[in-house]
This record gives C-alpha cells, structure tokens and sequence, in this order.
C-alpha cells in the first residue's frame, strides 16, 4: 500500500520537487496547492496519510 500525501507549498519549484521526489520513491501525491485554502475539506475528502505544509506560506502561517 502507498502512502498517500498532499503538499502544500507557495513555491511551485518546491512542489514540483517534492512531487517528483516522491512519486519517484512510490508515494501518491493526491494534491499539491500553492495555499492553504480548502486544505481542510481536501484532508478530510481524500484522507491523506501525510499532509507536506509549509509553515510560511506567503504572508500566512501554515500551521495556524
């Protein structure tokens, strides 16, 4: 079974890498987003096993 994650990142750059990185080592990206809006109804949607958040993402705090 693979693990199933989101990334949450405003760099594109970062989440393409990210991406690659773990689709590569057999992870399921199920959503990558530049910000945090929806997160919270998309987790409880898809029901990821990881949640990849940036803490500062733009002139936000990713874990507020």
């Amino acid at each position: 079974m693979s693990i199933r994650v989101h990334i949450i990142d405003d760099h594109d750059v970062i989440r393409s890498g990210l991406r690659s990185m773990l689709e590569t080592a057999g992870f399921v990206v199920l959503r990558d987003a530049a910000t945090v809006d929806g997160l919270i109804d998309a987790a409880i949607q898809d029901r990821p096993d990881l949640v990849l958040l940036d803490v500062r993402i733009g002139d936000d705090d990713g874990l507020a």
